[in-house]
């Protein structure tokens, strides 16, 4: 009986190895690939601008639309002959790709760079936009409008406000790929 079963063992061994001596495994070389894309960029190619006006004791709210139309109210009075308007932004990058943008506007504020208790910051809020893109577009260049709401304080102080000076802060506009 041993000699059966050994013979059995000896079967199995050799169709495990193959009729010719040859085992059953293969192997072949795994290929990659990859494809480099135009990087995605965003530029301001209009700035956010309230223009000039005038303030009573009360103030009030100062708003510019995506579109660029303005509105004001309690306590301002805006000087036409001024420039107003909302912020254009581009993306270009890789065309037909789709995007995410993301605004956000958390802290900014205009300031007037005096150390000596000029005007204080005017906070900015109620970001607006005209529509974000959701793809880099056939030419691989899209633009879209941001509007935002200036809270002018009671008395603000004369002077020239911005987010680049004294305690201003900026918003920021992020674009990735999906």
């Amino acid at each position: 009986m041993n000699q059966m079963k050994m013979a059995v063992h000896m079967s199995v061994l050799a169709l495990a190895i193959g009729s010719n001596g040859l085992a059953i495994a293969a192997s072949v070389p795994g290929t990659a690939s990859a494809t480099v894309v135009t990087p995605v960029t965003v530029s301001e190619t209009t700035p956010l601008a309230f223009g000039a006006f005038a303030v009573g004791t009360t103030g009030g709210l100062l708003t510019i639309d995506p579109l660029g139309a303005h509105t004001a109210a309690p306590d301002i009075t805006v000087i036409n002959a001024s420039t107003r308007s909302a912020a254009t932004f581009t993306i270009d990058g890789e065309p037909n790709t789709v995007i995410t943008v993301g605004l956000n506007g958390a802290g900014a504020q205009l300031d007037d760079g005096t150390a000596a208790g000029g005007g204080a910051p005017m906070a900015l809020n109620g970001f607006t936009d005209s529509g974000l893109p959701v793809n880099t577009g056939a030419a691989g260049s899209v633009t879209f409008g941001v509007g935002a709401t200036l809270n002018v304080n009671a008395s603000q102080g004369v002077g020239s406000y911005s987010t680049a000076t004294g305690d201003g802060q900026g918003y920021t506009i992020t674009v990735n790929y999906n």
